[in-house]
């Protein structure tokens, strides 16, 4: 509603001025006396007079204070008002303003309220009002966000105050008046001086109705960009959301679309072609569009280094959904159809075992591409798990009660006693006697070679106690380690010179590893338990204390490997059994390249690295991008190994890695730092392959690979530091 014209305020405005609110009362009287009345108006109408002494016609400042034609500004303003045809605003000087009006009281339910003053003890709706400067629930000043004004005289909250909340304003209002005359005599007194001795008006009578909330207004969507696939979760903000019945953006409708409160929805985007598109409310009141808000781009657009794609995308987490797969500016729905474009291979020639999208551990076949999923995020998809080459030294791995050593030390293990982590009845319950004692099951002796490092595991869950035990005997060597099944934590150790550490999987199981080296060819090992976090120990570094007969702990798949790390499990029976390697070949045959690799829970030797990349070309175990235990980044060439040491203390579970370079330089980094460079190739020769997870070098990478991305250029160091910065 637009604002009717002001009238012009003059200095040459005189004493007195005149104000007369008036009523209209309906009286009969009877013969008897009586009288009915009745009144025909709610609210009263004013009438006002003024007075101006002084109007100077001149059009120059002739007469001090009067200023320059003022008698063509009063006289005008009247033509335009057509005399008494046309409304206009009349601010009074001494009634034009509230301070802290209370213009109602909130129910819940209500949004909008008619803004009113109270003179006395009679309230009225004011006429117009001309600025709202604050708004207050209980005395609470509101943001300008949570409420609109609407002319002439109306509040509209985008949430109904609750019930019993007081509210009040500051604001200014005028009157909305017409002359009560179709003529009005001026009179010149003296030359160009003017004057008029009466200008009558009366206000109109005020709006009582509330404004209707309105329709929705759409201000913004966070984020403000997302893929074409759709899928991406956003926040859209405004106003006058209640009772929203529709939201799209570019025309195509959101999915889960919730009214969080009348400034706020989320939703999850649909799928749409690239483009800048309107965000769109629907309510009950109408439509609301935030006109360009939101963009829609290609999944693999962000990725982009400049104006150049990726020439190879591959993100496995997103198999069975989204896809993101891309080689050569064509996309592919499967991580195999990527592959096969990509003239790629993989390889596998034994079973393993990956966790599966329940949570539970799953054996897959030869050949079969290892899809990872996380062991506590059930369904949360981790990528490719690649690993080495490994066998488990230790036979009867899930049949404890079969190892030779399995009674007599205090505990009594019963095979297929329980559901295991891979879902079948193969767990061994090891439970104490009621000695005082030391309480584990033994295998006696194994066989393996010294000088390697190796590393022993096994998975715990409770069975009456919370705590498992894990150690081993290598030439005089005692180690030992206590595990909480309930969070995966390490809660105690005994002896030196080893590494414990425990990971928390689904299903209420842990895996609790110690790495070694071996100085003997046989080991000895127990498995058993503890009553407590920190227990004492005994002569066999196994926890000691009183047992009561019932209480245990359920254990499944311990494996002695000669890795610096657990790799995935291993099973056995009567013999040892070894699981091959994955090999994931990708052709290159450019000298000039960018990599990033991204990766999770990535395992390593302390001191040492393992390769995400190799190549056929690069000397030194043909590291193309190797990641260290000290939170290093290495790149080899023929003679000289470029080094990143990381400003952190350790790796993250998740990393993204990036190398770049050419012939006449390379760089690299990992998760947004700053990069480390020199002016060495990035390859020796001109290479013909690359393998993801350096499946041909003599260190590969044992973890999951979640994300590849390859360009035929190189990136600089500010390209590829913001490349480890995109998840």
């Amino acid at each position: 509603m637009t604002a009717p014209p002001a009238l012009p305020t003059l200095p040459g405005l005189s004493w007195s001025r005149h104000k007369k609110p008036g009523f209209s009362t309906r009286v009969a009287s009877h013969i008897s006396g009586r009288e009915v009345r009745v009144a025909l108006m709610s609210y009263p109408l004013y009438e006002f007079e003024a007075i101006y002494h002084g109007l100077a016609s001149s059009l120059t400042a002739a007469f001090a204070g009067l200023g320059s034609s003022s008698l063509q500004s009063l006289m005008g303003f009247f033509m335009q008002m057509q005399g008494q045809a046309n409304t206009f605003l009349y601010t009074d000087p001494d009634d034009s303003t509230i301070t802290g009006g209370a213009i109602g009281t909130g129910d819940g339910t209500t949004q909008t309220f008619v803004i009113g003053r109270a003179l006395g003890g009679w309230n009225e709706p004011v006429s117009w009002v001309t600025a709202v400067a604050n708004v207050y629930l209980n005395g609470v000043l509101q943001s300008s966000g949570n409420w609109l004004f609407i002319a002439p005289n109306s509040i509209v909250f985008g949430s109904a105050p609750g019930a019993g909340v007081a509210i009040t304003t500051d604001f200014t209002f005028a009157f909305q008046c017409r002359f009560l005359d179709d003529q009005m005599d001026f009179e010149e007194f003296m030359s160009s001086l003017w004057k008029l001795d009466s200008m009558k008006f009366r206000s109109i009578t005020a709006n009582t109705m509330p404004a209707a909330v309105p329709a929705p207004t759409v201000t913004g969507i966070s984020p403000s960009s997302g893929s074409t696939s759709g899928g991406t979760s956003v926040t859209i903000t405004g106003m006058f959301f209640g009772g929203a019945t529709s939201v799209t953006i570019g025309g195509v409708a959101c999915t889960g679309a919730t009214v969080v409160n009348s400034t706020t929805i989320t939703a999850t985007t649909g799928a749409n072609s690239a483009g800048v598109d309107n965000v769109v409310v629907i309510t009950p009141a109408g439509t609301g569009a935030g006109v360009g808000l939101y963009t829609y781009s290609a999944w693999y657009t962000p990725y982009a280094i400049g104006s150049t794609l990726p020439l190879m995308f591959a993100d496995p987490t997103t198999e069975g959904g989204t896809n993101h797969y891309i080689y050569n500016g064509t996309t592919y729905t499967s991580f195999s159809a990527w592959l096969t474009a990509v003239s790629g291979t993989f390889s596998r020639s034994s079973s393993k075992y990956i966790t599966n999208s329940s949570g539970n551990l799953a054996s897959i076949s030869s050949g079969v591409l290892p899809f990872d999923y996380s062991p506590t995020s059930v369904g949360t998809s981790n990528g490719l798990l690649l690993e080495p080459a490994s066998t488990n030294l230790l036979t009867y791995s899930q049949a404890i009660a079969s190892w030779a050593g399995a009674t007599g030390y205090g505990a009594t293990p019963t095979n297929n006693a329980g559901i295991a982590p891979d879902g079948t009845n193969t767990a061994t319950a090891v439970i104490s006697t009621t000695a005082n004692s030391q309480h584990f099951s033994a295998y006696v002796p194994l066989t393996c070679a010294s000088g390697l490092s190796t590393t022993l595991s096994a998975y715990f869950k409770a069975d009456g106690y919370s705590y498992g035990a894990l150690a081993h005997y290598n030439g005089g060597s005692l180690q030992s380690a206590v595990i909480n099944t309930a969070t995966g934590a390490v809660t105690a150790t005994f002896g030196s010179g080893f590494a414990a550490t425990g990971v928390l999987l689904a299903n209420g199981w842990v895996r609790l590893s110690l790495t070694f080296t071996t100085s003997y060819t046989t080991d000895y090992i127990y498995l058993g338990m503890s009553n407590v976090a920190s227990p004492s120990f005994g002569g066999n570094s196994m926890p000691t204390f009183t047992g009561d007969g019932t209480s245990g702990v359920l254990a499944w798949g311990v494996q002695y490997e000669p890795l610096p790390f657990a790799s995935s499990y291993i099973p056995t029976t009567s013999s040892t059994a070894s699981r091959a390697a994955d090999s994931l070949k990708i052709p290159w045959t450019s000298a000039t390249a960018t990599f990033i690799v991204k990766t999770i829970n990535q395992t390593y030797a302390a001191g040492a690295s393992v390769d995400l990349l190799a190549t056929n070309t690069n000397s030194n175990g043909d590291q193309l991008l190797a990641m260290g235990s000290s939170t290093s980044l290495s790149t080899i060439d023929s003679s000289t190994t470029l080094t990143k040491t990381a400003a952190v203390t350790s790796w993250a579970s998740s990393n993204i890695t990036g190398v770049s370079g050419n012939s006449s330089g390379r760089a690299l980094t990992a998760n947004n730092e700053t990069p480390a460079a020199d002016s060495n190739p990035l390859f020796t020769a001109t290479p013909s392959n690359i393998w993801l997870g350096g499946g041909n070098a003599a260190a590969p990478a044992c973890g999951d690979i979640s994300q590849f991305r390859a360009f035929n250029i190189a990136a600089t160091s500010t390209q590829l530091q913001a490349q480890t910065n995109l998840a």
